[in-house]
């Protein structure tokens, strides 16, 4: 399936890498927590504290991308070729703009 448009039209390289960054800190964390309940002591701190920056940091990066969305100027929804895809697309900002 080809798409008609191009994402860095649509996006800037800011919020694709922050994008990224979050993706991957979030999968950073999972297995961090998933670790950190069978340890005890000094290290489980240490860990908590290390899931507690990452976390944080996520918080930041999520606010920088929010208000990089609504601070830039909105291009034409994307087109996939494909009804359902697109009738997705435009559902999944709606949320996104009224959650």
């Amino acid at each position: 399936m080809k798409t008609t448009n191009d994402l860095n039209q649509k996006y800037s390289t800011a919020t694709i890498a922050i994008h990224w960054i979050s993706a991957i800190l979030i999968l950073i964390l999972f297995p961090l927590v998933k670790y950190t309940t069978g340890i005890e002591g000094e290290e489980k701190l240490s860990l908590i504290q290390t899931h507690a920056l990452l976390g944080l940091a996520v918080l930041i990066l999520t606010l920088i991308r929010t208000w990089l969305f609504f601070k830039s100027k909105r291009l034409a929804n994307l087109k996939t070729n494909s009804k359902i895809n697109d009738k997705l697309i435009v559902w999944l900002i709606i949320c996104f703009i009224f959650y």
